[in-house]
């Protein structure tokens, strides 16, 4: 819904720019344009363009057990409706692969992909595709004692 608010500001001056932080930093906004919409005399009237964050409709994993899925689903903080961040997919990505280090799978590699969800609208899907790798194990154990 377009919504249009007329304001007072003295051009050059910070307004500008610190409106539109301010919209960046609640993490809610993708894009921001602005542009001089038209000129009258004195007054210029410009355009604020916006682009919403695509929001969480479903999260699919690939290369899980349906038991590892279910631990990592209450361990990560994925929920349907949600805002979907570079730093939301960096914390995901970053809790499941702790999970798997805590099992002894140290290289495991986790890539998550977005795609367009077409049954809701500005919504997408993840696909966590999940490579455990190799269980690190520890051959030999060599303690050296130092006496004083």
């Amino acid at each position: 819904m377009a919504s249009t608010r007329i304001l007072t500001v003295v051009i050059p001056s910070d307004a500008i720019s610190n409106a539109v932080k301010k919209l960046w930093d609640q993490g809610l906004i993708g894009n921001i344009e602005v542009s001089i919409l038209k000129l009258e005399g004195e007054n210029v009237y410009l355009d604020f363009y916006l682009v919403e964050r695509p929001r969480l409709s479903k999260y699919i994993f690939k290369g899980a057990t349906k038991s590892e899925q279910d631990d990592i689903k209450d361990k990560i903080r994925l929920i349907r409706g949600k805002i979907i961040t570079d730093a939301a997919i960096k914390n995901t990505q970053n809790t499941i692969k702790k999970f798997y280090a805590d099992k002894g799978f140290m290289n495991a590699e986790v890539k998550i992909t977005q795609s367009i969800d077409t049954s809701m609208n500005n919504s997408v899907s993840l696909l966590i595709n999940i490579n455990k790798r190799s269980k690190v194990k520890i051959a030999k154990l060599k303690l050296i004692c130092a006496s004083f």
